[in-house]
């Protein structure tokens, strides 16, 4: 194992990689070919929507994840869209 050059690389080796709630996310992101909106996901592992939104912005934030440009109608009456995240390439 080769030495950390910084402290960010230090703390990256001791922490764990993932919880339990972001693996979750994550098997359901691999599940899903066209990815997933916030809802969608949601739905699938029937959690609240702010536990979804929080873990799923996790991450996007570690790059595991990624926002491309797409949206999806989730409400027909109101017209209201939403955003698709997928699993990084």
């Amino acid at each position: 194992m080769t030495r950390p050059a910084t402290q960010l690389e230090s703390w990256d080796l001791m922490r764990p990689k993932l919880g339990e709630k972001h693996a979750a996310v994550l098997a359901e992101f691999r599940k899903a070919d066209a990815g997933l909106a916030d809802f969608e996901l949601a739905e699938r592992l029937n959690w609240p929507i702010n536990c979804v939104t929080n873990r799923r912005g996790e991450l996007v934030k570690k790059g595991i994840l990624e926002r491309p440009l797409r949206w999806r109608r989730w409400n027909r009456q109101t017209q209201r869209w939403t955003q698709v995240y997928r699993i990084k390439a």
